[in-house]
């Protein structure tokens, strides 16, 4: 009995990907979705908020969502130490991860208090709390806003554009 149970272990072992492991520290908040730990770039799993330079409106009348989005991220991790359990590496080299600070999951947080979407093209972990954020209208949802998804796409057309002309 216990040959088989070391021989799972080692095939559990070895077949656990290379990337996943977690990451611990002080975080340095670079935007609503990405954090730095060490120098370690992590894109939270399962959510999108708005970028830095994304704006929404309320009653018309636009107001820096991204900034916003940026500085709740800033007080969710202000002085904890984020753990950070890696999921993936995106596209881009970076990190994906579900954090924590002070016990909390970050990424839960962020969708539940209205300041990311669920990000539904890689997970349904949070489509729970972004209807329950939408229902109560909060962060983003007081007003109106483009998708961060489609944000970044309409974004990358207009420099197209703009190259071409």
């Amino acid at each position: 009995m216990r040959f088989v149970f070391l021989a799972a272990a080692v095939v559990l072992l070895a077949s656990a990907p290379a990337w996943a492991q977690d990451i611990t520290g002080p975080a340095r908040v670079i935007d609503g979705d990405t954090l730095d730990i060490s120098g370690q770039r992590i894109r939270l799993h399962g959510i999108d908020a708005p970028e830095k330079a994304q704006t929404c409106r309320i009653e018309g009348v636009p107001w820096a969502c991204g900034i916003a989005a940026w500085g709740e991220l800033v007080q969710l991790v202000a002085g904890k130490d984020v753990s950070c359990e890696t999921r993936d590496i995106d596209r881009y080299g970076r990190t994906v991860a579900v954090c924590t600070a002070g016990g909390q999951d970050i990424n839960a947080a962020m969708v539940a208090q209205g300041w990311a979407l669920a990000y539904r093209q890689f997970s349904d972990d949070y489509v729970a709390q972004e209807g329950k954020a939408q229902e109560a209208g909060l962060g983003m949802w007081r007003g109106k806003f483009i998708a961060p998804w489609d944000w970044r796409r309409r974004d990358r057309l207009v420099t197209r554009v703009q190259l071409k002309d």
